[in-house]
């Protein structure tokens, strides 16, 4: 236990020394919640029991179908954090080893995890805070229409299951189990203000792949010669933080806040096995997209000011 809280206390440090003061509150905000995760197992029915009970109760298959689409919701939310938080600590670590190509390597793997993450929790936010009566009419038995989450489920879906799929597999998968380009994900950091995410993907593809770029710590091309020397990854390291370091406060603001809000969110819904009361203690009203989404959830009918978190667990 002690080493594993003196590696969180030395990336704490980390990030304030590396990206300061603002980042550093954002990663301990992340810490706080992320140690708030626990142990779930989420059963799914089978679709084909699902459709027998469509056929006998109606009112329960959509109560079950409901239910498994708010746990597909925590899943994407917890697992879509902790997935960048492991690419940043990953960073972290290669930064202190003086290992450049490990740095490069693990900002690429971040850059992408967070881009993917964005394309469902940048989603869920406004979506269930919209839907949040509809959703709980089913939950609490009091329905008053029938409402299709279409969208959300192939979003959802496509977070968990997406790959690249063989030409056979395509004819049976739904569009929603195939992966999309690596480009599409970066576009949704640039949307969500990661300016500059491109070039820096761009470069950070280049270090990974065999190339001029990955021998730079023991090759220096120099007019019309080509110098060989002992490692210079420190020095790799901090010319890459330094020209990309107005990307990373936008960047850690985007690996958290969006699956946090979602996740605090979750708490106001009557299911509590996706409830982190935890999260009820962090302060909301400056993160971007909270008072809007608010806003919506207190238009229901069934909004609980101090949540479901407080008074149901």
């Amino acid at each position: 236990m002690s080493i594993s809280k003196d590696r969180s206390t030395m990336s704490e440090q980390q990030v304030k020394k590396i990206f300061g003061k603002e980042a550093s509150m954002m990663f301990n905000g992340g810490q706080f919640a992320i140690k708030a995760f626990s142990s779930r197992d989420f059963a799914f029915m089978p679709q084909t029991q699902h459709g027998m009970l469509a056929k006998d109760d109606p009112k329960l298959a959509l109560d079950t179908a409901y239910r498994e689409l708010l746990f597909r919701c925590y899943i994407a939310a917890t697992t879509s954090i902790m997935r960048s938080d492991s690419w940043l600590k990953n960073l972290l670590r290669a930064k202190t080893l003086d290992e450049a190509l490990l740095f490069c390597a693990s900002l690429r793997g971040l850059l992408e995890a967070t881009g993917d993450a964005l394309d469902i929790t940048g989603y869920l936010l406004q979506t269930l805070a919209e839907d949040h009566e509809v959703l709980c009419s089913y939950l609490e038995h009091e329905p008053t229409k029938i409402h299709v989450h279409r969208e959300l489920e192939d979003r959802l879906i496509h977070f968990t299951h997406a790959r690249k799929l063989s030409k056979e597999e395509k004819e049976t998968f739904p569009e929603s189990h195939s992966a999309q380009q690596i480009f599409q994900y970066i576009d949704n950091l640039e949307t969500a203000g990661v300016i500059g995410a491109k070039d820096c993907y761009a470069e950070m593809c280049d270090f990974t792949h065999p190339g001029l770029s990955s021998l730079q710590p023991w090759m220096t091309e120099e007019a019309d010669s080509l110098k060989t020397h002992p490692r210079k990854d420190r020095i790799l390291i901090a010319d890459i933080l330094k020209r990309y370091k107005h990307l990373f406060i936008p960047l850690l603001r985007t690996i958290y806040n969006p699956g946090l809000m979602t996740l605090n969110l979750l708490n106001h819904f009557p299911v509590k096995s996706i409830h982190t009361p935890a999260l009820l203690k962090l302060t909301w009203h400056s993160a971007p997209g909270w008072e809007k989404a608010e806003r919506k959830l207190k238009i229901s009918r069934f909004y609980r000011p101090n949540s479901y978190a407080i008074t149901r667990n």
